[in-house]
């Protein structure tokens, strides 16, 4: 099967196992943030329109963020740019401690949309440099399990 000859492949692969197991983390937490992040602001007290308007934002954001991820790649390398999409999570959880206002649910949806674009594009490209070609449909399946379960 697709998962336990993955499941060999990584184990026979240190950085792949690493990685899976990061992903699997770094997922939970950011899939967490990301769904609460409107119901935390709804019981804060934060308007509905408000609220619809700061989720439409994140995708105008996450959309343009896009554009500045592939330059940040470009210049810093998919390890440098993920890690950084990760620290804008990181930053987005630390605002949704503080959040009292609509201007700081603006923030925290703008940092999640950004965050959300630039771990999507490298996430993938750092898996796919990880993985052989032969290996590929094992690897992907066992990571998307995994992350399935940790997200």
């Amino acid at each position: 099967s697709n998962v336990k000859d993955g499941l060999k492949y990584m184990g026979r692969n240190p950085e792949m196992l690493h990685f899976a197991i990061g992903a699997m983390v770094v997922t939970s937490g950011t899939s967490c943030l990301d769904h609460i992040s409107l119901v935390f602001g709804a019981f804060l007290g934060i308007s509905n329109r408000n609220l619809f308007i700061g989720t439409i934002f994140n995708r105008f954001v996450g959309s343009a963020a896009c554009h500045l991820w592939q330059v940040v790649g470009a210049k810093s390398g998919s390890k440098s740019a993920y890690l950084a999409s990760a620290m804008c999570y990181l930053a987005a959880g630390c605002i949704t401690l503080v959040m009292t206002k609509p201007v700081h649910f603006f923030v925290q949806s703008s940092l999640l949309g950004a965050a959300g674009s630039g771990m999507f594009i490298y996430y993938r490209e750092l898996l796919t440099k990880l993985t052989s070609m032969e290996y590929s449909a094992h690897t992907f399946s066992v990571v998307s399990s995994v992350t399935g379960v940790g997200g």
